[in-house]
C-alpha cells in the first residue's frame, strides 16, 4: 500500500534543498537592490509519485523543481532558469538521485522584438530544428516584416543532468528565414518561413534537414498551415502535411492531409524496423448549440500505410465540463471500441476537480492481440485557497488495468508556490 513517508521527504530535501534555499537567497537580494528596476516571478513546487512495481516494491519518486526569470522592467535583458531534483526511495535516493538542468540562459531583447539574442541551455523550434540546445541563438527583423535567425552549439544531454555533451561529436546548427505579408489576395496574413539544421549527438547525424512552413488567416475564421520537410542525406522526402482550421461562435472543426516518411535517428531502438510511407487523414467538425457550452461532433481519420489502411472515428459530446465521446477503429491496423471522457469541474472558488479515462477492447491481428480490454482512469484536484492565490496544492490518483497487470495504480501529489516581484501580497 503505497503511503508518503516523511523521513525519505527530509532526506530527499537535505540532499537537494540547498538549491532551493541559493535559489531563494539570490531572488531576495536581486529583489532588494534592484526593486525599481528589476522583475523576479518564477515557482518553486515539490511533487511525489508513488506506485507498486510487478515485483511488490513500493516506489516514491520526490521531484524538487525550480523556475525563476528575472527581467529588466526598462530594459533588454533577462536570466531564466529551470531545474531541480529527483530521486527514489527505493534506493535511499541513490542512484537514482540527480540534478536536473532543463533551462538555463541569459537573453538580449524579447520574444518576436527587433533583435533577439540568447545563450545557454535553451527549447529551440524553429521549422525542422527540435530540441535542448546548449549554445547560442540570434534573431533580427531586418526590415519590418523579413527575419533572420541563426543558432549554434550543441544538443543537450538526454539525462537533462548539469552536464555537456562533447562539442566536437554533437556540433548543431543551422537557421530560419521568415517573411510576413499581408497583400496576398484573398488572405488576410501570410508567412512564409525556410529552416535548416543540421544536429549531432556523439557523432550520430539526428537531422539534416530544409523545411518549408507557410501560414495563412482567411477571414477571421479560417487558418491555413502548410509544411514540407526535406532530408539532405537518405531518403529525400520527410513530410508533408496540410492542415485548414475553422472557428466561429457556433462551430468549429479541421481538415487535414500528411504523406511522411518516419524520421528515427541513428542511434534509436526503431530502426530495426522496416519503415516505409505512410498517409494519414483527419477531421474533425463539432456543431456548439450553444456558444462556447454545449455542442455536438464527430471526429475520425484514416491511415494508409504498405498497401493496408484503417479507418478510427465516433461521435463526441462538449459541454462546460469536458467531453466525453466513443471511437471506433475498422481496418487492417489495430482495432479498439472504446468510450472515453475528459472533464474539469469547479467545485468550489479555488478548488478544481478533473479526470479523464477510457475502457477499450483492443485486437491488433499483426501481433497475435485477439482480444484484450485495457481500463485507463485519472483522477485529480487541485486547490488554490482565495487568500493566498499563489499557493497550490494537487493530488491525482491514476489506475490502469491490462490483461498482464491486473491492478496498476499510482498515486501523485505536489505542492507549488508561485512568486513575482510586483504582486501585491495579501
Amino acid at each position: 500500500m503505497l503511503h508518503f513517508q516523511f523521513r525519505n521527504l527530509i532526506r530527499s530535501f537535505r540532499k537537494s534543498g540547498w538549491l532551493i534555499v541559493a535559489v531563494l537567497l539570490i531572488l531576495m537580494a536581486v529583489n532588494l537592490c534592484y526593486p525599481a528596476s528589476m522583475r523576479v516571478r518564477g515557482a518553486l513546487g515539490l511533487q511525489s509519485y508513488g506506485y507498486t512495481d510487478p515485483a511488490g516494491e513500493d516506489h516514491l519518486w520526490l521531484f524538487q523543481n525550480v523556475r525563476f526569470s528575472v527581467t529588466q522592467n526598462d530594459g533588454p535583458l533577462s536570466l531564466h532558469f529551470s531545474g531541480g531534483h529527483q530521486g527514489d526511495n527505493q534506493d535511499d535516493f541513490g542512484a537514482s538521485s540527480r540534478m536536473r538542468f532543463l533551462k538555463g540562459y541569459l537573453q538580449y531583447g524579447r520574444i518576436g522584438g527587433q533583435t533577439m539574442i540568447r545563450a545557454g541551455r535553451f527549447f529551440l523550434h524553429r521549422g525542422v530544428a527540435l530540441g535542448i540546445l546548449d549554445g547560442i541563438e540570434a534573431s533580427r527583423y531586418i526590415c519590418c516584416n523579413l527575419r533572420l535567425t541563426a543558432f549554434a552549439g550543441t544538443l543537450g544531454p538526454l539525462t537533462r543532468k548539469f552536464e555537456f555533451e562533447d562539442f566536437e561529436g554533437s556540433f548543431s546548427a543551422g537557421g530560419e528565414v521568415l517573411w510576413t505579408t499581408e497583400k496576398i489576395p484573398y488572405l488576410n496574413r501570410s508567412s512564409f518561413a525556410v529552416s535548416y539544421v543540421q544536429q549531432k549527438r556523439q557523432d550520430l547525424e539526428i537531422r539534416n534537414m530544409v523545411g518549408l512552413t507557410t501560414n495563412h488567416r482567411i477571414g477571421n475564421q479560417w487558418k491555413w498551415r502548410n509544411r514540407i520537410d526535406f532530408r539532405l542525406t537518405g531518403e529525400m522526402l520527410s513530410r508533408i502535411i496540410s492542415r485548414l482550421r475553422y472557428n466561429s461562435e457556433y462551430w468549429n472543426g479541421l481538415v487535414e492531409a500528411k504523406i511522411a516518411y518516419p524520421d528515427v535517428a541513428a542511434y534509436s531502438w526503431f530502426n530495426d524496423f522496416a519503415q516505409g510511407r505512410y498517409q494519414r487523414f483527419r477531421i474533425a467538425i463539432h456543431r456548439l448549440k450553444i456558444a462556447d457550452r454545449f455542442g455536438i461532433g464527430v471526429e475520425g481519420g484514416m491511415l494508409m500505410a504498405d498497401g493496408s489502411s484503417g479507418v478510427f472515428g465516433g461521435p463526441v459530446v462538449t459541454s462546460p465540463w469536458g467531453q466525453v465521446g466513443y471511437r471506433i477503429n475498422s481496418g487492417d491496423y489495430s482495432t479498439s471500441s472504446s468510450p472515453w471522457f475528459n472533464a474539469k469541474y469547479q467545485l468550489m472558488n479555488g478548488l478544481d476537480i478533473y479526470g479523464f479515462g477510457s475502457m477499450t477492447t483492443y485486437e491488433w491481428d499483426a501481433f497475435d492481440i485477439e482480444s484484450e480490454d485495457l481500463m485507463a482512469l485519472n483522477l485529480g484536484a487541485k486547490y488554490s485557497p482565495a487568500f493566498y492565490p499563489a499557493l497550490s496544492v494537487s493530488g491525482e490518483f491514476q489506475i490502469y488495468r491490462t490483461p498482464q497487470l491486473e491492478q496498476d495504480r499510482r498515486a501523485m501529489g505536489g505542492i507549488v508556490w508561485t512568486f513575482d516581484s510586483r504582486r501585491k501580497q495579501p
